[in-house]
């Protein structure tokens, strides 16, 4: 579990290494060690902000080390990775949405923002894809932009799949909202899992997730 500090310029310091990072010249593994040694903010926090940025630590970590990131883990971050399967296009998905809450006051002074809601959205989405909760999804997300994986998507294992369900339990105890993207204003209507279907097949996570799979 991601260690606590009660010290705001230690957990100041620690982000201060992600932020000057060199994408040219600093390795993924050394990218995700420094997500991941940011201390959680153990009195300055807010109970949300610190359940959603301590997950991402956790799952981040577990998809670096997954056997399918290793040929990717020793390049530079900017280096186009070796292997794009659906491991790496997770964990850059899981880095990015760690970043976010980085860049946040942890305190969230003025409650659950929209910026907190698109992590939470976010997070939601990631677990889904990971659960394949919409049969195929981050299969074909994958290959529509690295069409070289077409039939070679590794399994996560047991243990990244029990994080991912871990971390779809944590939009209940913000709010109602969509069960895939947990977008408070899901719309009604659309039938079983996918309360706002449309937006899942168009709107714009779904696009911002493409995008980000560099």
């Amino acid at each position: 579990m991601p260690r606590t500090t009660n010290d705001p310029e230690e957990y100041m310091m620690a982000l201060k290494k992600v932020v000057y990072e060199d994408p040219s010249t600093t390795t993924r593994e050394l990218f995700t060690k420094h997500l991941t040694d940011v201390p959680m903010p153990g009195s300055f926090v807010h109970d949300d902000w610190l359940k959603h940025a301590t997950a991402h630590q956790v799952l981040l970590e577990k998809l670096a080390y997954h056997p399918a990131m290793a040929p990717n883990l020793q390049q530079t971050y900017s280096t186009p990775a070796n292997d794009k399967n659906n491991v790496y296009f997770m964990w850059d998905f899981v880095g990015r949405t760690l970043g976010q809450l980085f860049r946040m006051d942890p305190e969230l002074p003025n409650g659950i923002t929209q910026e907190m809601w698109d992590v939470i959205g976010r997070t939601t989405m990631a677990a889904n894809l990971i659960l394949d909760s919409q049969k195929g999804m981050l299969d074909e997300m994958t290959e529509l932009q690295y069409p070289e994986q077409k039939g070679r998507h590794p399994a996560f294992g047991e243990e990244i799949l029990q994080l991912a369900r871990d971390m779809l339990l944590l939009k209940d105890a913000v709010g109602e909202g969509c069960e895939v993207c947990a977008r408070k204003t899901a719309r009604d209507g659309a039938g079983g899992l996918f309360t706002c279907g449309e937006e899942w097949e168009s709107g714009d996570l779904y696009e911002q997730i493409q995008k980000e799979g560099a």
